[in-house]
């Protein structure tokens, strides 16, 4: 028996440091007195990797700063018989802890530990799970996407208002989605919210499920290592190499050959619906130099062709013609013939319903050509279209791990995705629709680690990473204003010079280049981290310094190519509006009831965040465990830089009914405006009571600040007037003037804009504002059942602040 060999093990789970993990315990006698100067040396039995320490004088130990994988734990100590646990079973972000009881004599014994001994959490205050590679292979996952596993967690759930939730965010214990913090081997890799692609991402590079060791998902009540956001934790870890050389290959497909067609293709008598998508790919791994140098390699690509469904209302082929006979058609006036008459403005139909041509705006005329011809019969929903939507996505990962000494460690990984998409509107080209859109996406990772030993109660890790992300929404387009015969548009460069003015018809589906695009769109983040273990008696401290200097840059064309709106103004009888007159009249002869037109809007966003905490794990009784832990963090806000190019400002107002206006401006790329909060310390506070060998109660209460989902919102400088302006060009009658003549274009004396108009509403921020902030509390029981389950019965709180 285990207990005749006099051995006794306690084997828990709980946090430790972000990605890595620790083995810690106590050693004693079987009289229960410590045994100090006993050393303890744990491998990983995989990549035959060893560290060593020497117990205390309270006879505890501490080994941090693991690597995911199976250990072996190798007790020894003068007088004593050494003994060895195997298969000892490490997660990703979990301390094990091993107390061992050691007899006397010289005999060497080994004990086998079952990983079902980690059900219960007796040690630690968080809820959350470990979600481990073979979990993460067999389950079914449709895209392959390791995050919709997440949601598996107690407390998480689709983030399905979130514009990233396509991308597998999801929301922990109430909180937003983007208030989820994910990190990648301890990096930051969580996407940003911004106005371009990465606000529909959820993380910037998305390795692959092979080359994942684990991940650990925290939904309430992290310790004091964990903040910058308000919601939950993904600590994810990816593979290393080991003394073994072991690969894989693969491809999983999926197509549409036992699919039935879309109802609307079969409603419009259309073929099926393409489907195709391929995911393919292979990892490697090995030692360079056993038990010492090791490398692991990944990659998987994908590629998807999808057809899409668009049912959309053009024109009679005839009303493009200008002849508006067609039945169901209504009467059109001749804007030309109209008139003061007594006190009212009249107008005369247009004989046969027909417009000559010779009123025909040649660029009006020349978009309504582009308007396909009806698919089906009728005068609204009668073009069916199925474009195929195309995206690619390359994701490549390489990890090298290297033991310098038995007191010091490292790793070195590298990821970068590569992702490209073609989005069909729902028109073809060059009608467009309004929708049609391009999406190039490069984003890369990096992270290097180093752990060092330096005393048998001082452990350090320093870790620099640097995650990057650019991306670029844009067009499809060639052709642009000047080749359609308009005669003015300001220039602005690579912002406007392909595309056209995007066209609104009322009743008719748009025609014209998507509006915004390009969106220029791009995340710098570096992040450093500097975290020491000790043990002092029966404290288990952890002390910590972080620093993220965060870069988001955003430039939108917006309307820089302006967009033109018709309304049936100009061909509707003056007295029976709502009976007579066609938006694609109007188009033809080219007048709009309104356009709009813009200059370029963006930001470069630079902020420098800084926490520091400290976390004091106290085994204050045999069964009972006190987590003490504070944080403080200070969010930067913001700067910006670039200010030629995307300028910034605050406008300060003068007293009410005075028309002063006073326009600041940053002194330079280091002046946020504003003044720091600097008093955000956030206690975190748990106890983990064991009643018994199978029931463990814990409650747990924290304070949890963080950053602004939107960067752009914590700042005192705004991206608004006068720098940035839009002018609407609206027709004053409906009778005589329209908004804008079509071939005419845009005026181009309008920019830049240096004073701040009238009745016009611009955005104001104090120079002050308090850190937002959540708090979390919670209350389980926890009752292990045979057959390897676990019962867990809780109360989870969430609330925010600021």
């Amino acid at each position: 028996m285990k207990w005749a060999l006099g051995l006794f093990v306690v084997f828990l789970s709980l946090p430790a440091w972000p990605q890595q993990s620790t083995i810690q315990g106590i050693v004693t006698d079987k009289s229960e007195a410590a045994v100090p100067g006993a050393r303890v040396t744990v491998v990983n039995m995989a990549a035959g990797i060893s560290q060593s320490v020497v117990t205390n004088e309270q006879g505890l130990y501490s080994i941090p700063f693991l690597i995911p994988g199976t250990y072996s734990v190798k007790v020894e100590a003068k007088g004593f018989s050494a003994t060895t646990l195997s298969n000892v079973p490490v997660d990703v972000g979990a301390t094990v802890r091993a107390d061992v009881v050691l007899e006397v004599g010289k005999v060497e014994t080994t004990v086998e530990i079952s990983a079902a001994a980690a059900l219960l959490n007796s040690e630690t205050t968080i809820v959350g799970q470990v979600i481990d590679n073979r979990q993460v292979i067999e389950l079914p996952l449709d895209s392959r996407n390791y995050l919709e596993l997440a949601m598996l967690t107690p407390g998480a759930a689709p983030a399905e208002d979130a514009r990233s939730s396509g991308a597998g965010a999801f929301t922990a214990a109430g909180s937003r989605a983007y208030h989820v913090n994910i990190t990648l081997d301890g990096v930051d890799n969580a996407s940003r919210t911004t106005g371009g692609q990465m606000g529909w991402e959820a993380q910037a590079v998305t390795p692959s499920i092979d080359a994942l060791q684990e991940f650990r998902v925290v939904t309430n009540n992290n310790s004091a290592e964990f903040g910058f956001r308000m919601g939950g934790t993904v600590q994810v870890q990816t593979k290393s190499g080991t003394n073994q050389y072991r690969g894989t290959l693969y491809e999983f497909f999926r197509n549409d050959k036992l699919a039935a067609n879309n109802f609307f293709a079969n409603r419009a008598g259309s073929a099926k619906t393409p489907y195709k998508r391929n995911q393919f790919g292979g990892t490697l791994g090995g030692r360079l130099v056993r038990d010492k140098t090791f490398f692991f390699g990944s990659f998987e690509g994908r590629r998807s062709r999808i057809g899409e469904v668009n049912t959309s209302t053009v024109p009679l082929p005839a009303a493009k013609r200008g002849d508006f006979n067609g039945q169901g058609l209504l009467p059109i006036y001749d804007p030309a013939s109209t008139r003061q008459e007594g006190t009212r403005w009249v107008r005369d139909p247009y004989p046969g319903n027909v417009i000559p041509r010779s009123q025909f705006d040649p660029v009006g005329s020349k978009v309504a050509s582009w308007f396909p011809d009806p698919t089906m019969p009728g005068l609204t929903r009668n073009f069916f279209y199925s474009p195929v939507n195309i995206a690619d996505n390359d994701q490549y990962d390489g990890r090298l791990d290297h033991v310098f000494s038995g007191s010091h460690r490292g790793f070195f990984r590298y990821s970068r995705r590569d992702y490209r998409n073609l989005d069909p509107g729902p028109l073809p080209l060059p009608a467009d629709g309004g929708m049609w859109t391009t999406v190039d996406l490069l984003a890369t990772s990096y992270v290097a680690n180093f752990n060092s030993v330096l005393s048998p109660t001082f452990n350090n890790e320093l870790r620099f990473g640097f995650t990057r992300a650019d991306s670029l929404m844009d067009i499809p387009w060639t052709l642009n204003n000047k080749d359609l015969g308009m005669l003015s548009l300001p220039d602005f460069g690579r912002d406007n010079d392909h595309g056209v003015t995007r066209f609104v018809a009322t009743n008719y589906t748009d025609l014209g280049s998507r509006s915004f695009w390009p969106n220029t769109n791009f995340q710098d983040v570096y992040h450093i981290s500097e975290q020491v273990v000790s043990i002092r008696g029966r404290h288990f401290l952890k002390a910590g310094f972080e620093f993220r200097k965060e870069r988001i840059y955003r430039r939108a064309a917006r309307y820089a190519r302006g967009v033109m709106n018709f309304n049936a103004s100009f061909t509707q009888d003056p007295n029976n509006r709502g009976r007579t007159g066609d938006s694609l009249a109007d188009m033809l002869l080219g007048m709009t009831n309104n356009g709009t037109l813009s200059n370029i809007q963006g930001e470069d966003i630079r902020t420098r965040n800084y926490a520091l905490y400290l976390q004091d794990d106290i085994k204050l009784l045999p069964r009972l465990t006190l987590n003490l832990g504070v944080r403080w963090d200070r969010f930067g806000i913001p700067s910006f830089g670039s200010l030629q190019k995307l300028p910034v400002n605050r406008i300060i107002l003068g007293p009410p009914g005075s028309s002063d206006v006073q326009i600041l401006r940053p002194k330079d790329e280091h002046d946020c405006g504003g003044q720091h909060a600097n008093r955000n310390f956030a206690p975190r506070v748990g106890f983990a009571y064991q009643l018994r060998r199978t029931t463990v109660v814990r409650s747990g209460f924290g304070i949890y600040y963080g950053a602004n989902e939107i960067a752009y919102n914590s700042a005192v400088w705004r991206s608004g007037p006068p720098d940035y302006a839009e002018f609407t060009f609206q027709t004053p009658d409906r009778l005589l003037q329209p908004g804008l003549i079509v071939s005419r274009g845009f005026p181009t004396d309008l920019f830049p804009v240096t004073t701040v108009a009238r009745n016009l509403s611009i955005q104001t921020s104090p120079t002050y504002r308090p850190t937002q902030y959540a708090m979390q509390w919670f209350f389980d029981i926890q009752r292990q059942l045979p057959q390897n389950l676990l019962l867990t019965v809780s109360y989870i709180g969430a609330g925010s602040r600021q």
